[in-house]
């Protein structure tokens, strides 16, 4: 019986403008630095803080939360790997196999996090102008009007919950920070980008892959969702017999063995690769080779539409009590809020493995709970009032 699973195949490229690729990701990126200044004038409008900060305000942020963000995943992630290819750390671009734009592929929340806090320090009590052309650096101590570090990290945090949201989505466009194995039908198939992009470049034979659902094959494992691979071969490739034994060893190697591959779909090792090879109106030959994908939970969705959630419930918490509360609670309750749903979501993901057989919690959780511990002691320490009646409007 065909199942309600999810098959997952958007192109994360929208558009390649030569050889620089412009991601779906990235515009998740960027897109709540756009709104971020339309809702923040009506929040310094309401409360009567001088608008013409906002626009530094927001370069602070991008630049901060782009730059902790990557540095938290060379730090906290990978390491060793950036140790050895230290340009990848910095600039979107691989030498490895050959050179090419990678985007920045690895951003991690923590370190965003972290960022986050020190730039809201630095555009709360100092000025700093840098120049590229030419190269200039200045910093001058001053203190913003009407925006205290504290404030200021109120009104950010509304807006990091639409961030996370954003991003989040983006990892869903990418196929990545995927979820473990599940049989609900809630779960999603990432396996046609993964087989589509890989394939071509480990097998210099194959022209193009498409993955799709499979009516031709029923599977009797309930865990698992019949695909079916097409792949075209290039024009060279005319010896059929050497064609099969291409595909029983190269291409079946790749689908069992390439550690990107074969977390979304599953082949039997004890079983000849089940396929059929054809000519197509081209005259190529083009093999469908009959598999099973891997349903997996879609946590970057349920990260992604929890941080929408929150974000709402921030933003009217702001709009409906902003006289009430004291600097200082928005931005514990979301330090709580959003990384308490971090450390329960990480036990969906497929990725770190835990710590210790002691504490069977890997280092997203570990830095989730300093996190929360973080959010905590903020909230509590709230005592000055959001609302000052002292401010006039300058607008």
């Amino acid at each position: 019986m065909f199942s309600n699973y999810i098959l997952w195949d958007l192109n994360p490229e929208i558009i390649k403008i030569g050889a620089l690729p412009i991601r779906w990701y990235g515009l998740m990126f960027v897109l709540p630095f756009l709104i971020a200044p339309k809702i923040a004038t009506h929040i310094y409008k309401t409360e009567r803080r001088p608008i013409k900060d906002i626009e530094i305000a927001v370069g602070y942020c991008m630049m901060g939360t782009i730059i902790g963000a990557r540095l938290g995943h060379v730090i906290f992630y990978d390491l060793h790997y950036y140790l050895q290819n230290p340009i990848e750390a910095f600039l979107p671009i691989s030498f490895n196999p050959t050179f090419h734009f990678t985007g920045y592929q690895g951003l991690a929340s923590h370190g965003g996090a972290i960022a986050l806090i020190v730039s809201t320090y630095l555009y709360c009590n100092w000025d700093i102008k840098i120049g590229l052309f030419p190269p200039k650096f200045s910093a001058k101590r001053i203190k913003r009007v009407g925006q205290s570090f504290r404030w200021m990290g109120d009104i950010i945090s509304i807006f990091c919950a639409l961030a996370a949201f954003s991003i989040r989505m983006g990892n869903f466009s990418n196929s990545e920070i995927y979820g473990k194995q599940t049989d609900k039908p809630i779960g999603v198939i990432f396996a046609p980008f993964w087989i589509n992009d890989t394939l071509p470049k480990r097998c210099p034979a194959v022209e193009k892959v498409v993955t799709n659902k499979s009516k031709n094959v029923v599977s009797k494992n309930k865990k698992f969702e019949p695909l079916q691979i097409n792949i075209t071969f290039k024009k060279y490739v005319t010896n059929e017999k050497k064609l099969k034994d291409y595909i029983e060893n190269n291409v079946k190697y790749e689908l069992q063995y390439n550690n990107r591959i074969n977390q979304h779909i599953y082949i039997d090792e004890n079983k000849e690769l089940n396929y059929i090879l054809y000519k197509n109106k081209e005259n190529r030959y083009v093999a469908k080779i009959y598999t099973l994908g891997i349903p997996r939970h879609a946590s970057q969705l349920y990260e992604s539409l929890s941080s929408l959630i929150l974000f709402i419930l921030m933003l009217l918490w702001w709009k409906f009590r902003w006289k009430k509360i004291k600097e200082g609670q928005i931005t514990g309750a979301f330090w709580m809020a959003v990384f308490g749903l971090r450390f329960f979501y990480e036990f969906l993901k497929l990725g770190d493995i835990p710590f210790s057989n002691i504490l069977p919690l890997n280092r997203a959780q570990l830095l989730s709970i300093a996190c929360i511990l973080f959010g905590a002691i903020f909230f509590i320490a709230s005592k000055k009032p959001h609302y000052d009646p002292k401010l006039k409007d300058e607008n």
